[in-house]
C-alpha cells in the first residue's frame, strides 16, 4: 500500500487583497469596493419528527425516514445532534429524526456538501448558491443566507467553507478566490491568475497554518502572524492526483491529499512524501477516495467498499473496514459519545464497525515507512 517518494517544493504566483463589508439585514448598508453583503432569512419547513429504532448499531435511510439514502455529509452540532445532508437537511437527536425543507424566494435549495461547525452555528453551502449560517432559536432553527446585493453572482462562486481554531471562517471559491469572515466583516482575497482553477478544500495544520487546496492540486497558505498569503505552493508528487477533492493534517503535521485517480498522497513536512494506494475502488463515477479527520485525530480514508483508519497519535497503525455491499463511503464522523457514523450512498450507518457484514483488518506500517515524529 505504501511507496516512498522524494520531492521538492516549488513556489510561484501573485496575490492581491480586497475587502467587502458585511451589513446586517436591518442596518443601512456600508459600501466598500462597490460590494455589500447582507444576511437574509430563509424559509425553513420542518416535517413532523419521526421516531426511529436505530439502537447501538443501525442504518438511517429512505426506508425508515430520510427523504434520500444518498448522503453527502454529516456533522455534530453543539447540542449533540447529528446533521445529515442528502440534498435536503435532516437532524437526528437520539431516536428523533426531523427533516427540513429550505427555500429561498419559493425555490427549494439543494445541499451536497458536509456542514461546517463554527462558533456561531453551523455553516451550509447549497449547490449554486451562497453560504448559509444556521443557529438554534427558542422556536427551533433559523437559517440566514449571505447575499451580495451589488453582485448577485459573486457569492455563488463559493465552493467550500472552513472554520479555523481561532474562530475565523474562510470561504473558498472559483478562480482561486478566498474570502475571510470575521467580526461581521467579509474580506475577499483575489489571486491574479489566468488559470481556471478553484479553491475546493481548506484545512489547518497543528501549528495553526491555514491551507487552501485548488482543483489543480496546488496550495496557498495563510500566516496568521503576518496576515499574508505567500506564493502558491506546488508539489510534484501531487501530479498523482488528477483533481484534488479533500485534504487534512494529522497531529504530527503530515498532510493527506485525496482526489481523482484513486490515490491518497501523504506529504511529510516539505521534502518527503508517501503514496497510499487504496484498493477495491470500483465506482468510477465517485470522486474517491476522500479523507477527513475525526474528533480523536484519527485520519480516515473513505472510498468504495472500505474505510481505512490511520490511528493517532503515532500513525503507524491502520485499521481497514470492508463492507460486503460495497457502499460509496463519503465521510466518517466520530461523535462526542464515541459513536462511529458513516455517510454513504446507501444511508447513514451508526457504529458500522460493529455491524454484520463488515470485516476488520488491522496492520502496522513497516518501520522504514512510519511517519517521522
Amino acid at each position: 500500500m505504501f511507496q516512498l517518494v522524494r520531492t521538492l517544493l516549488v513556489c510561484g504566483g501573485l496575490v492581491t487583497v480586497g475587502a467587502y463589508v458585511f451589513a446586517a439585514e436591518e442596518a443601512a448598508p456600508h459600501l466598500v469596493s462597490n460590494a455589500v453583503w447582507v444576511l437574509k432569512k430563509l424559509d425553513v419547513n420542518a416535517a413532523p419528527p419521526i421516531t426511529l429504532d436505530v439502537g447501538t448499531t443501525g442504518k438511517v435511510s429512505a426506508t425508515n425516514g430520510l427523504p434520500s439514502s444518498s448522503i453527502s455529509g454529516l456533522a455534530e452540532d453543539k447540542d449533540g445532534a447529528i446533521w445529515i445532508v442528502h440534498g435536503g437537511l435532516s437532524r437526528l437527536v437520539g431516536d428523533q429524526l426531523c427533516n427540513y425543507s429550505v427555500q429561498r424566494q419559493g425555490k427549494e435549495l439543494f445541499f451536497a456538501t458536509s456542514p461546517t461547525v463554527g462558533a456561531s452555528g453551523l455553516w451550509f453551502l447549497p449547490e449554486g448558491s451562497e453560504p448559509i449560517i444556521c443557529r438554534r432559536t427558542a422556536d427551533g432553527i433559523e437559517l440566514r443566507q449571505y447575499e451580495n446585493v451589488v453582485d448577485a453572482d459573486l457569492g455563488r462562486l463559493v465552493s467550500c467553507i472552513f472554520v479555523d481554531s481561532r474562530g475565523c471562517t474562510w470561504w473558498g471559491g472559483y478562480r482561486d478566490s478566498i474570502w475571510q469572515v470575521q467580526d461581521e466583516r467579509v474580506s475577499l482575497i483575489q489571486r491574479c491568475t489566468s488559470r481556471h482553477s478553484s479553491i475546493v478544500a481548506i484545512g489547518e495544520s497543528p501549528s495553526g497554518q491555514v491551507l487552501f487546496g485548488t482543483t489543480s492540486a496546488s496550495f496557498y497558505s495563510f500566516d496568521p502572524d503576518d496576515r499574508w498569503f505567500p506564493e502558491e505552493m506546488r508539489l510534484p508528487t501531487l501530479y498523482y492526483i488528477d483533481r484534488l477533492t479533500s485534504f487534512c493534517f494529522d497531529q504530527l503535521g503530515n498532510l493527506y491529499v485525496a482526489g481523482m485517480g484513486q490515490r491518497v498522497v501523504r506529504v511529510e513536512g516539505i521534502l518527503a512524501t508517501r503514496l497510499l494506494q487504496t484498493s477495491d475502488v470500483v465506482e468510477v463515477d465517485d470522486l474517491v477516495p476522500k479523507v477527513n479527520l475525526d474528533r480523536n485525530e484519527n485520519v480516515w480514508i473513505c472510498s468504495t467498499g472500505e474505510a481505512i483508519c490511520i490511528h493517532a497519535p503515532r500513525y503507524d497503525k491502520s485499521t481497514e473496514y470492508h463492507f460486503a455491499d460495497s457502499p460509496i463511503i463519503r465521510q466518517v464522523l466520530v461523535d462526542s459519545s464515541g459513536n462511529y457514523w458513516a455517510a454513504t450512498n446507501k444511508g447513514v450507518l451508526k457504529n458500522f464497525h460493529k455491524m454484520m457484514g463488515v470485516t476488520v483488518e488491522e496492520s502496522h506500517l513497516p518501520e522504514v515507512m512510519r511517519p517521522r515524529k
